[in-house]
């Protein structure tokens, strides 16, 4: 299997020429087409790769190798969401060959990928308010979600250590400055008022620098003070980024008269520099005397904060004005060192977004978690909950019927 590190993720991120594209495109389907039969899904890998997406590119063909007849560990990333990006006609096709691996998967693999299936199907009914089919594909989801927490079994003795998510990044540090210098650049801090936050301002105040167990740089802009087409533009006519992702928070809820609905709100651009480091810039939304931020599954929450200066590397940034509070509100004890660290189980103000796709990637947590860390299972559990997605009656656990 593929170790995790820093010059991986810095080959997946970068711009590739169009030989290299080509080759890529080439390897990956004809990977997806001998994993699982289906000229659909081999036709749409060869096309992330051809268009760039290296990175979305690899991890499904990881996914693809795992999942089919091969079973081979590549890079397997149990919690991947391998729908994102995929029309609902690929979705089908996905769908069809997943449901021909039933007896050849687990009841844990099968039913966490029929979820997400589920999730994404049921997310672009709603996109064409198609309210029927939003509603079987819920209960579709209900069903699966049910299968999976019939099957988990907590284990508290610990006899099998999972593989741990510890990142290899050697050169990340040197890479990261440039990053930062670039950004400045391209986003003069006096005019865009950018701020450092999450783990890059966490080595900024406990390690006097990037964190060198890091793979990527987060910072912050409050949504209400930015104009987005411009900001998008920026980047768009960059000479040392490219745009890989604008993620946007969707959140299901129902209206007045009980139907289904989607609500949006920008969360984050995920933009790469030519050296290949990531940088994720969160869109920070003050709403009821709070500051909200995420992802697309995701978000956190802090007492509002003022701006003060800081500096690292030698290039002078902003970031929370109380840094103790600040880092307090996300980690904790933020002066211990984690290596290991989960921004789901490792945050201590976390919520989540309200849709089926952050469900399934926490029932996947949940069942993954309770083979060999019943810690890290119980607090996701714990997450569940509290969310009201799960309810447990005389021991059994299912889903809730008013997950929306």
């Amino acid at each position: 299997m593929i170790k995790r590190s820093f010059g991986v993720l810095r080959f997946l991120n970068r711009q590739h020429i169009w030989p290299v594209r080509a080759s890529a495109a080439c390897v990956g389907g004809l990977i997806a087409l001998v994993s699982t039969g289906r000229l659909g899904l081999a036709r749409e890998l060869f096309g992330q790769f051809y268009n760039g997406f290296f990175k979305l590119g690899g991890r499904r063909t990881g996914f693809y190798l795992y999942a089919g007849w091969m079973k081979r560990k590549l890079a397997h990333d149990p919690f991947f969401n391998f729908t994102e990006g995929m029309s609902p006609n690929e979705l089908s096709v996905l769908s069809d060959w997943i449901l021909s691996r039933r007896n050849a998967l687990s009841i844990e693999l099968f039913s966490g990928h029929m979820m997400l299936l589920e999730a994404a199907h049921a997310h672009w009914a709603l996109e064409t308010d198609d309210q029927d089919g939003f509603e079987a594909h819920l209960k579709q989801f209900k069903h699966y979600a049910d299968l999976l927490l019939g099957n988990v079994v907590e284990n508290d003795d610990v006899p099998v250590e999972l593989d741990a998510d510890v990142r290899d990044t050697p050169g990340f540090v040197q890479n990261a400055a440039e990053v930062l210098r670039d950004f400045e650049r391209d986003l003069p801090i006096e005019q865009w008022r950018w701020f450092v936050v999450g783990g890059t301002f966490l080595g900024l105040v406990r390690d006097k620098d990037f964190m060198p167990h890091d793979v990527d740089l987060d910072v912050g802009l409050f949504l209400d003070d930015l104009d987005l087409v411009a900001f998008e533009a920026v980047f768009e006519n960059s000479d040392h980024f490219s745009i890989a992702k604008f993620d946007y928070q969707t959140e299901i809820y129902r209206d007045a008269e009980g139907h289904a609905q989607l609500r949006r709100v920008p969360a984050m651009l995920k933009i790469v520099h030519s050296n290949g480091v990531n940088l994720d810039v969160f869109l920070h939304e003050r709403r009821d005397g709070k500051i909200w931020h995420g992802s697309g599954v995701n978000k956190w929450v802090n007492a509002p904060f003022k701006l003060a200066p800081y500096e690292i590397k030698g290039q002078k940034v902003l970031g929370p004005d109380d840094a103790d509070h600040y880092l307090r509100e996300h980690y904790g004890e933020w002066r211990v060192v984690v290596k290991n660290f989960s921004c789901i189980t490792g945050t201590t103000n976390l919520a989540f977004v309200k849709n089926l796709h952050t469900i399934a990637v926490l029932l996947k947590r949940y069942a993954h978690f309770s083979k060999a860390r019943p810690a890290e299972a119980k607090k996701v559990l714990r997450e569940l909950r509290e969310q009201g997605y799960i309810e447990i009656n005389d021991g059994t656990k299912s889903l809730s019927n008013h997950i929306v």
